[in-house]
């Protein structure tokens, strides 16, 4: 096993950005030129290299506040049980957001910089994107072929795509809230609120007001600038029959398990009775209680009761064993 973490200087979204000064008006100004960001990521290999080799090429896009480093233990696991080439970046987060302007979280934004990334590491093929919390939505789109990429499958992790989480308030006031992100001068006040709502609400044990900002903002962006296209997305990938797989914590504190269960509905496998239910706090003392008589034509949903909202930290070697899977199931090894 090969484990790299590495830091690649990357530069891109101007065209992005050019296109959308046309045809969407109505989000933040953007910058005239190409953007700048120092790229940490982690890369797991089975061997140090693959030609002639089948192998299993894995992306994982974090949540906010997150990072790529987060996934080295899935990486690992992974590693262990087939030929993989696992590599998870560290996108931009709020601070570089609100420090230059620009990357204001959204989708396009992100499969844009990791096209430029992939590219600079010489990596074409992708076999299935792992999408943890509001990095749902890109690995979702990046299975559909949005901008210039395609994977050929998605695993969901503990993310509520098609629906915004209200954990400090409703919608439209988060929503106006992130909007006045947008204004240099407003940032202190919104700073204020969320430090208020944070205190008010005793959410301080679980995040920081900042930590809350950064779930929001994401949120915002990339569901508010284009209501629709999460929903419509999810749709559209069922109806294409893209490979695809959905993991879930009972005990995640940012997501109801209704939920869980609905989006687990949206991808085609609506009946928990039909999902694999682990019971434990980590691989170790795992126990699967209950398993599908017959999953063969359902996405792969995997519910540990006692997981939180980071549950391929807590199971990375379970996690491994369904992605290998889905990965047996639909054929994805491809040929270097």
């Amino acid at each position: 096993m090969v484990v790299q973490k590495d830091t690649i200087t990357v530069t891109g979204l101007k065209p992005l950005y050019s296109e959308w000064s046309t045809i969407k008006p109505y989000l933040p100004p953007m910058p005239p030129e190409d953007i700048t960001f120092d790229m940490p990521f982690v890369r797991v290999r089975s061997k140090p290299a693959f030609e002639g080799e089948k192998c299993l090429r894995v992306v994982a896009f974090h949540g906010m506040p997150g990072n790529g480093e987060h996934f080295q233990a899935l990486g690992e696991a992974l590693a262990e049980t087939c030929n993989v080439d696992f590599i998870a970046p560290t996108f931009p987060d709020l601070k570089f957001t609100l420090e230059k302007r620009a990357f204001w979280q959204s989708t396009e934004e992100r499969l844009a910089l990791l096209e430029v990334f992939l590219k600079a590491i010489d990596v074409r093929d992708v076999d299935i994107s792992i999408g943890h919390s509001t990095g749902g939505w890109a690995a979702v789109n990046m299975s559909l072929g949005v901008g210039n990429l395609k994977s050929r499958s998605f695993c969901l992790v503990c993310t509520n795509i098609p629906r915004f989480i209200r954990y400090i308030g409703p919608k439209w006031f988060q929503g106006n809230l992130c909007r006045a992100l947008h204004y240099k001068f407003m940032e202190p006040l919104v700073v204020l609120a969320y430090e208020l709502i944070i205190s008010t609400f005793r959410l301080r044990r679980k995040m920081t007001a900042f930590d809350a900002m950064s779930s929001a903002f994401p949120q915002y962006a990339m569901r508010y600038w284009e209501e629709q296209n999460a929903p419509r997305s999810i749709r559209e990938a069922v109806e294409k029959g893209v490979p695809r797989m959905m993991v879930y914590g009972g005990r995640d504190y940012l997501l109801k398990l209704e939920f869980s269960h609905l989006l687990a509905s949206d991808l085609g496998n609506p009946d928990p009775k039909n999902h694999y239910t682990y019971e434990g706090k980590e691989d170790k003392q795992l126990k699967l209680i209950q398993q599908p008589q017959d999953d063969s034509d359902l996405p792969i949903t995997v519910h540990f009761t006692q997981g939180g909202h980071h549950c391929y930290q807590q199971y990375p070697e379970t996690m491994a064993k369904h992605l290998l899977q889905l990965a047996n199931r639909a054929d994805l090894f491809h040929q270097e």
